[in-house]
């Protein structure tokens, strides 16, 4: 884990730095400075657009009962790709667009959901949902128990307590 901390704060900055001079050498300084600004403007605006479409589709699937699983990963890497361009750098911004742009996020869906499809399989990741506490008088023990959610959701009507 210590290496790949080391690697994002310190050899991807490190690499951004020489590609940006090397770049810069090449079709100038301004040049240089102008991409930087186009690429994070494109990309802004990509994750804007595609944004709202991923969050289109999460209340699409949420309003016809389905789960959006695939939507929230979606979501994620839009927000994590936004966050990308707006790094100066080529490496960043290749990546950023790449979980922005729809045609590669899907490749991007499908290997987390192996990832953590793996994760699962092998005990190292654990889902858990609903209420933590399995005694609701004694907060103190969290459950250890997968539920799901069909099973254990609780559902609050406040529309009682707005009459009142």
């Amino acid at each position: 884990m210590f290496f790949i901390l080391f690697a994002i704060f310190t050899l991807v900055p490190l690499a951004e730095i020489y590609l940006l001079l090397k770049v810069g050498e090449v079709i100038g300084t301004w040049d240089t400075v102008g991409l930087i600004i186009v690429s994070g403007i494109i990309g802004a605006y990509a994750a804007k657009t595609q944004g709202k479409q991923v969050l289109g589709q999460i209340e699409s699937q949420l309003r016809s009962g389905k789960e959006p699983s695939t939507f929230f990963i979606e979501a994620l890497l839009v927000f994590v790709g936004g966050l990308l361009m707006i790094a100066p750098g080529f490496i960043t911004d290749a990546l950023g667009m790449s979980f922005i742009l729809p045609f590669a996020r899907n490749f991007w869906v499908i290997s987390l959901k192996k990832l953590f499809q793996k994760g699962i399989n092998i005990g190292k990741i654990h889902v858990y949902t609903g209420n933590p506490f399995e005694n609701r008088g004694s907060q103190s023990e969290p459950v250890k128990k997968k539920r799901t959610l069909e099973k254990d959701a609780d559902v609050i009507d406040i529309s009682s307590y707005r009459n009142k």
